[in-house]
């Protein structure tokens, strides 16, 4: 009798995860449940795992792989109308039992072969009932039935060539399976009538009753659950032995699970193992069953189809809805436990942050949102920077929609509420306030401690060269239009350079095109320009000051005629001055002879650069570390600084600001 339905397309449109290998044995061992349910005196189904012949295992592979499984029960068999209703699409004859009618198609998913043997009682005698099931439109091939020797109840289904990408991920250990069926099944094992299930392999034989009663039953609490006038029945287990180091709840429906989800994405505080007064640590794995999630399943009970949030019907219930309800379970009975690894977690983010974080103090004022870290996330620094950053950045908007909301308050507003909400907004305001603080205070000692490792001398003998150094102060061949401050930190040269018009940084003269065309080629590493914008209307622009920075490489000496630094600023400053410029509104540019230079050279202090500054006129500073000259006839003021200057200078002016962040003002990180 062939099947009245396409099989293959039916096959095709099924839907199973690699994840999900082990579902149709789960579906092969839930039928046998069901056999055995129906025939009074049935009570057996044993499970057989067949293997692949000895090889040799990669790295991290337990066991060889899986080629097929068998499972035999004393169930009712496959009579008459067992077998019309296995033809049969989509089937009601276990419609009261909750079966779909379309589980067995799971096996041809995963598996190239299916045979049936059943030995089954009808009109009185027993019969010897085989056939094959495959993927064809036929379905179901050499059927033949007879009159049996044997008296005895007896069906096995063998589920034969487990496909490559499936056997791969269903690469477990006899145990692990018995406490996935186990997992799978746990309705029926909690229920006085579960048969007596056994599972062989390479591994002995194993009953699942027994590991159930071992490692399951004495850890189950029961419960009912009502969401948005729903009913459900919530079954926790305490779990000391996982085949998933997570916490997890399970939807079920007519006494099978559906599917289930990590319990750390419903309650976020469950990142890891609780641990009990005992000392004793589990995993929760929570079991939720009842009729709303028997009639949302899907046929392939793969699935539950939750309300959506646009439905407006009485009694609607979205993912959302559940989830939210199981959330609130969770916390009130295992609060105790919870509160506890609440409190460890804390203490860990909060130490953390005293010694390795200051710019994130803020957080800890928001012990709710520590509580939602990810356990894991405190095993890297790293990943726990990122969760901490990732509150920051939530507190800072809500701070800001709070201050908003009280500005746009009603001037006829309780005025006691009011004063309450600034009040409260003030002082969260501060704490963020001083949490940028913090943040900014650790980015400069990080540069200072990054630029003296740049000026030692490298593993080879070299020192760094002078774009490094740059690099440091402020990114290559860029102007100011492409660099947001966070990039630039002019201030290790002078607090003021932050404050600038326009800057361009190692590149052309002639290409500065907010201060006009220029035909030389060459390039100061820094140029500043300087512009008053309280006193400029329009878009005339007339720089009151230019400021140039040129970098060179540390421990230089070989300086020839041609390059020597003071004559090159020089030749920069007259170009500047001579070159005609036109904005780009190619209107004239306003820099008079008058308009003031300051120029810093940042180098090491070598003999050949002080003879230098000494034949230019340069005067030492007071600290001996520099040089510095007025050029009257340039306007312009220039200084020698070298590094070791600039670095200490530099040290000096935030070893306040380190000091009270408990960081060190010198060394490196």
């Amino acid at each position: 009798m062939p099947l009245d339905f396409d099989l293959p397309h039916c096959v095709n449109n099924i839907v199973l995860k690699k994840s999900e290998a082990l579902l149709p044995l789960f579906e092969a061992v839930i039928n046998s449940i069901h056999a055995v349910k129906g025939r009074s005196g049935a009570n057996k189904i044993s499970i057989t795992v067949h293997r692949t012949g000895p090889q040799a295992l990669l790295p991290g592979q337990a066991t060889d792989l899986i080629s097929g499984f068998s499972v035999t029960d004393n169930g009712v068999g496959f009579t008459r109308d067992n077998l019309k209703s296995f033809k049969t699409y989509s089937s009601s004859l276990k419609a009261g039992i909750g079966g779909k009618g379309i589980g067995r198609f799971l096996w041809l998913k995963a598996f190239d072969r299916v045979t049936v043997e059943s030995i089954f009682q009808e009109d009185g005698a027993f019969f010897l009932r085989r056939f094959e099931f495959v993927a064809d439109q036929e379905g179901v091939r050499n059927e033949a039935v007879a009159v049996s020797e044997e008296t005895s109840f007896k069906t096995t289904i063998s589920l034969d060539g487990f496909k490559s990408e499936y056997a791969v991920t269903a690469r477990h250990t006899d145990l692990t399976i018995a406490r996935r069926i186990i997992e799978h099944c746990m309705i029926d094992f909690m229920g006085a009538d579960c048969p007596e299930i056994r599972l062989a392999g390479g591994e002995g034989n194993l009953t699942l009753n027994a590991i159930y009663l071992d490692e399951v039953s004495p850890h189950l609490d029961h419960a009912s659950l009502a969401v948005k006038g729903h009913s459900f029945d919530i079954v926790d287990l305490r779990k000391k032995v996982s085949t998933e180091k997570r916490h997890s709840v399970h939807l079920c429906a007519n006494s099978r699970e559906v599917t289930s989800e990590n319990l750390a994405k419903v309650v976020p505080e469950l990142s890891d193992q609780l641990t009990n007064l005992d000392g004793e640590s589990y995993w929760i794995a929570s079991y939720v069953s009842g009729s709303y999630l028997d009639e949302a399943a899907n046929l392939s009970r793969t699935s539950i189809a939750f309300d959506t949030a646009e439905s407006l019907f009485p009694g609607s219930l979205t993912e959302n809805d559940f989830f939210q309800g199981v959330a609130t379970h969770i916390r009130s009975r295992f609060s105790s436990d919870l509160d506890s690894a609440i409190k460890i977690k804390a203490a860990k983010v909060n130490e953390f942050i005293d010694r390795s974080a200051p710019e994130f103090r803020v957080v800890k004022a928001y012990p709710d949102d520590i509580a939602r870290i990810p356990s894991s996330a405190l095993q890297s620094p790293d990943r726990l920077r990122a969760e901490l950053y990732r509150i920051k950045s939530r507190v800072r908007i809500d701070n800001k929609q709070r201050g908003m909301a009280l500005l746009a308050a009603d001037d006829d507003s309780d005025a006691d509420a009011y004063k309450q909400g600034m009040e409260k907004f003030v002082e969260q305001w501060n704490q963020l306030g001083i949490s940028e603080l913090a943040e900014y205070v650790i980015h400069r000692k990080l540069m200072l401690d990054l630029l003296a490792r740049a000026l030692r001398r490298t593993s080879t003998g070299r020192y760094q060269t002078e774009d490094v150094i740059h690099g440091l102060i402020f990114p290559l061949k860029v102007t100011s239009d492409d660099v947001d401050d966070e990039r630039q930190n002019l201030w290790i040269i002078d607090e003021r350079l932050a404050y600038h018009q326009f800057l361009a940084s190692d590149r052309q003269i002639r290409t500065y095109r907010e201060v006009g065309e220029f035909s030389s080629s060459e390039r100061p590493d820094i140029a500043i320009f300087n512009s008053a914008f309280a006193f400029v209307e329009g878009d005339s622009r007339p720089y009151q000051s230019v400021v140039i920075v040129e970098f060179k490489r540390p421990m230089r000496d070989d300086y020839s005629d041609a390059e020597n630094p003071i004559r090159q600023v020089y030749s920069y400053i007259n170009r500047i001055r001579e070159g005609k410029e036109i904005d780009r509104a190619g209107r004239p540019i306003a820099i008079s002879e008058s308009t003031p230079f300051y120029v810093y050279i940042v180098c090491d202090l070598t003999a050949k650069l002080k003879q230098m500054a000494k034949d230019n006129q340069f005067e030492p500073t007071p600290d001996g570390m520099g040089f510095f000259n007025m050029h009257k006839q340039l306007s312009a003021y220039l200084e020698l600084i070298s590094f070791d200057k600039l670095l200490g200078d530099a040290q000096k002016r935030n070893r306040a600001l380190f000091d009270k962040l408990n960081l060190p003002s010198g060394g490196a990180i």
